[in-house]
C-alpha cells in the first residue's frame, strides 16, 4: 500500500507537470483577479500601502482582471498615498481603456488639482461628460482650478452656474462669496454674505473667515463690521472677540480693541498684553512681549 501511495504522488505530480501552459497562463490570470480583490478590501480597510504593493504585481492586460476598476484603484491608492502624479496617470489609464463613470473624471482633477497641475483639472472638467456636472463638487473644483490659473471672470461664471443648479447648496454660496472678496467686489460680497448668514446651518467661523479675508484685503472698516454683528449674535465666543481686537488694532483704534478684549483677558490673562488674531495666539511669553 505504500507503493501504491507512492506511485499514486508521483503520478500527481508527472499530472502536474505535463499541464499545458495555457492552463498555467489562466490561473495566473485568476491570481490577478484575485490580488485585485484583496488590494480593494485592503484599500477600505485603511491599509493603503499594503494595497498599493499587492497592486503591482497585477498584470492589468490579464483578461480576467477588470482594467476599469484596476486603474481606478490603482489612482485611489496613489492618492490615499499622496503620489497625485501617480494618480493622475492611473486615472488617465483607466479612461483610456474605457472608463466613463463620471466619478473618475472628478478624480482625475481632483488629483490635478493636489499636484498643482491647475490647467490640466480645468481641462479635465471642461472636456469631461455633461454627467460630471451633475456634482457639485466639479463646480466647485472648477471654480478653483480657474482661479488658481487667474481666470476668475471663468470662476465667477462656474460658481453662478452652479448656484442657479444647485440652489440649495451653501458650499457654492460660501465660495462665490469669497471669490467676489478675491475679485475685489467688497460690497457685493457683503451683501451677498447677509443673506449667506441668514441660513440656519451657517456657523460663525464663516462670519470669521469672512472679516478675516477682507481684512487681508485691506478692508478693515468692513470687516470690523462683519465681527461687530457677529459679536452681537454670539456674544459668548471668545475667538469673535479675538478677531475683532486683532481688527480694531489694524485700524489703531487702541483703547476700542482693549474694551472688547477685557471679557478674554479676565479669563485668559496672556491676552491682557495686545491683542491678535485667533489664528496667531501667542504660545510664550516671547510671542507676547
Amino acid at each position: 500500500m505504500m507503493r501504491l501511495g507512492w506511485a499514486w504522488t508521483v503520478g500527481l505530480v508527472v499530472v502536474a507537470l505535463a499541464r499545458p501552459a495555457v492552463a498555467q497562463d489562466e490561473d495566473d490570470e485568476f491570481q490577478d483577479a484575485d490580488n485585485v480583490a484583496v488590494a480593494t478590501r485592503l484599500f477600505r480597510d485603511g491599509f493603503h500601502d499594503r494595497a498599493e504593493a499587492v497592486l503591482s504585481t497585477v498584470d492589468p492586460a490579464d483578461e480576467a482582471v477588470d482594467a476599469q476598476q484596476y486603474w481606478r484603484l490603482r489612482g485611489l491608492v496613489a492618492s490615499k498615498l499622496a503620489k497625485y502624479v501617480e494618480a493622475a496617470d492611473y486615472f488617465t489609464r483607466g479612461i483610456r481603456a474605457g472608463d466613463r463613470e463620471p466619478r473618475v473624471y472628478l478624480l482625475l482633477a481632483q488629483a490635478y488639482g493636489q499636484a498643482e497641475a491647475w490647467e490640466k483639472a480645468a481641462v479635465t472638467l471642461r472636456l469631461a461628460p455633461k454627467a460630471v456636472k451633475e456634482q457639485v463638487e466639479a463646480y466647485l473644483l472648477e471654480s478653483t482650478a480657474f482661479v488658481k490659473i487667474e481666470k476668475k471672470g471663468e470662476a465667477y461664471k462656474t460658481l453662478t452656474e452652479a448656484q442657479a443648479k444647485f440652489p440649495d447648496e451653501r458650499k457654492v454660496e460660501r465660495q462665490r462669496i469669497f471669490l467676489l472678496v478675491e475679485m475685489g467686489l467688497y460690497q457685493q460680497a457683503i451683501e451677498e454674505a447677509r443673506a449667506f448668514f441668514s441660513h440656519a446651518n451657517v456657523g460663525v467661523e464663516d462670519r470669521i473667515a469672512l472679516a478675516q479675508a477682507l481684512r487681508n484685503g485691506g478692508q478693515i472698516e468692513r470687516a470690523i463690521l462683519v465681527l461687530e454683528e457677529a459679536l452681537l449674535r454670539h456674544p459668548e465666543n471668545q475667538d469673535v472677540r479675538r478677531e475683532l481686537a486683532a481688527t480694531y488694532n489694524f485700524a489703531e483704534r487702541y483703547f476700542t480693541s482693549a474694551e472688547v478684549l477685557r471679557p478674554v483677558a479676565w479669563l485668559e490673562p496672556e491676552w491682557r498684553v495686545r491683542p491678535q488674531s485667533s489664528t496667531t495666539r501667542p504660545t510664550d511669553s516671547k510671542t507676547r512681549r
